[in-house]
């Protein structure tokens, strides 16, 4: 009797097998790359196929693709473009000829001219990344808004479930949302006895291929709020219908608050899921369309801004380098403040005052009486500092939460406190402070404050 413990692979099976470790999104590329190439070589009338010809003619035909290459349009490539191209054919090259074109010696010449391809591409404006962009404070605010009142629907509902996955799991746009089953997440209770979502089963993606990734992030829930993630989570799986395993289904379009199931006996089409975060842009009315990507640079963009450390952030965003990190958590918000009240002492330097009503300079003032420290510009003859000091002072003393107080800040009665502001309800004031997480109690005496203000000014 043969031993059961082994089994027979064919040649096939095994190419199949190494064929399929590679992501969709790899191979689409590969063979973008590749027609992209042979597409130059019939332009250029080379009838020689890539893979017969000498390593001495493909690093001669490549070194003139970097440079000659061009998109459908007619125009030049981005850079990241031509890098993704060059990955293509290198997967490729690689594959059918068993030659590392990045690290050959023959051609060593083809690589110096990528390199300055990508130089002059960037002389040309064509070496910017564009991210996706992080959903703003205000549309965050229409966006849950916006689920408050479609909480009742089977369509709302599964809007904000699927929000609040991205938004606290800190998944990938697109990246096997069909596929999801309801056996991916779990309800469990944690720290302080509080129930939270997380992601149990371990999933094959762009950055886990061949290495486990379910020790993600925790989803914890809000007791007593309607918008409680864990609760809503809850409901929309007991609304599932039962013989369909896709965490993703298709809403009923007929069905009474009381039916036990909300979902047809169909998932979600791939399209739907991956433009959920445009229609749901669309339906509460946000300043702009956002896309499923855009939730997950959001999330990291919050940590980031938030202090927490690199390697905290890969944990829940699961990226394997803080490099690629770096893409979305260079703490924007954080940089144009600093390079603003770098830009006024410059300008400060030079005795130039703003004008009337436009965009005034930095305040900073300590919270309680204080030694004046800045003058500010459209409203030379007076000192903000003790005036703002005098109206923070009761709040900072009633407040637990100082960053919390300052945040408020914009609701103080300007037209009080600088007699020559006008239309106060036009002012714009944002606040910050170097207040860390530990900055309560009498550390506070000690701490500045950072007024941003676009006061309209009578002259």
């Amino acid at each position: 009797m043969a031993d059961s413990r082994f089994v027979s692979l064919s040649d096939q099976e095994i190419s199949q097998i190494v064929e399929d470790k590679d992501s969709q999104s790899t191979k689409k590329a590969t063979k973008y790359a590749v027609k992209a190439f042979e597409d130059y070589l019939k332009h250029k009338h080379v009838s020689e196929h890539l893979i017969d010809m000498s390593s001495s003619d493909l690093n001669g035909h490549l070194s003139k693709f970097y440079l000659e290459a061009r998109n459908k349009s007619g125009e030049h490539y981005k850079a990241t473009t031509l890098s993704v191209l060059r990955h293509g054919l290198q997967r490729f090259i690689q594959k059918e000829l068993d030659i590392d074109i990045f690290r050959n010696e023959a051609f060593k010449s083809s690589e110096n001219v990528f390199k300055a391809a990508r130089v002059q591409l960037k002389k040309c404006g064509k070496g910017t990344i564009a991210h996706k962009d992080e959903i703003s404070k205000s549309d965050l605010q229409t966006i849950y808004n916006y689920f408050s009142s479609e909480l009742h629907t089977a369509v709302g509902l599964q809007k904000k479930v699927f929000f609040d996955l991205l938004y606290h799991i800190c998944r990938r746009g697109r990246e096997n949302l069909t596929t999801l089953t309801k056996d991916h997440f779990k309800v469990a209770t944690g720290l302080n006895n509080k129930k939270y979502v997380f992601q149990c089963l371990d999933e094959y993606d762009k950055n886990h291929r061949d290495t486990e990734n379910v020790d993600g992030a925790h989803m914890y829930e809000v007791p007593d709020s309607p918008l409680c993630p864990v609760s809503s989570f809850e409901r929309y799986i007991s609304k599932l219908h039962p013989q369909l395993d896709r965490l993703f289904q298709r809403p009923k379009s007929n069905y009474r608050q009381s039916d036990p199931v909300w979902y047809e006996k169909k998932p979600l089409g791939h399209c739907t899921i991956g433009n959920m975060m445009v229609n749901i842009s669309q339906d509460a009315g946000l300043s702009k369309k956002y896309t499923n990507h855009c939730i997950r640079a959001t999330c990291v963009g919050i940590l980031d801004d938030n202090n927490f450390a690199s390697r905290h952030i890969m944990t829940v965003s699961g990226h394997r380098s803080e490099t690629t990190l770096k893409n979305y958590s260079n703490k924007r918000e954080t940089k144009d403040k600093k390079k603003m009240e770098m830009c006024s002492s410059l300008t400060s330097a030079l005795g130039i005052s703003a004008a009337a009503g436009s965009s005034g300079e930095v305040a900073v003032l300590t919270p309680r009486n204080s030694p004046n420290l800045l003058t500010l510009g459209p409203i030379q003859s007076q000192d903000l500092s003790p005036m703002f000091a005098s109206a923070l002072r009761d709040r900072t003393i009633q407040s637990p939460n100082f960053m919390e107080m300052l945040m408020k800040v914009d609701d103080l009665d300007f037209a009080s406190i600088v007699p020559a502001v006008k239309s106060p309800q036009q002012s714009r004031v944002t606040v910050s402070s170097n207040i860390g997480a530990s900055g309560c109690g009498p550390s506070i005496q000690n701490s500045s404050v950072t007024i941003n203000y676009n006061f309209n000014v009578n002259r």
